[in-house]
């Protein structure tokens, strides 16, 4: 990668690299796995807006910590990182959102079926509510 006659150190930042890096960023931000809690950043961040096909500050503002957050967003992309930090971030925040899935589906309640069963013996719940098995008259 850095190897060769003309090469430099750095990142050279593309319309693609701003795209994946500001993206990357607003899953970080919105998963709570980044927390902004400096002023003159969050100042940037709602300064920094979509201009065509690229990100920029709005006319007379400044994105210099902006741009440096939307570098980090996309190293956190890179294979290098994820072997580096041994974390594939992506993926962690996918099994999470999963597993926030699961639990949402997950069966709550009693059913009962009208079947009686001999030998039922009363439960008692957490809050020390009382329940007895329903018994139908006639039956």
């Amino acid at each position: 990668m850095f190897s060769g006659r003309g090469t430099s150190m750095g990142v050279r930042m593309t319309k693609q690299i701003k795209a994946l890096g500001t993206s990357s960023i607003k899953t970080l931000i919105e998963s709570d796995k980044m927390i902004i809690n400096d002023f003159q950043l969050i100042e940037e961040m709602s300064t920094f807006s979509r201009r065509g096909n690229s990100w920029m500050a709005e006319e007379g503002c400044n994105d210099d910590l902006m741009m440096c957050l939307v570098i980090f967003g996309w190293l956190t992309n890179q294979q290098y990182f994820k072997e580096l930090s041994n974390s594939n971030i992506r993926n962690q925040l996918y099994i999470e959102q999963q597993a926030l899935i699961e639990q949402d589906m997950a069966p709550f309640g009693f059913v009962d079926d009208g079947i009686e069963r001999p030998g039922e013996e009363t439960e008692v719940d957490m809050y020390g509510t009382v329940w007895h098995p329903v018994t139908r008259k006639g039956e």
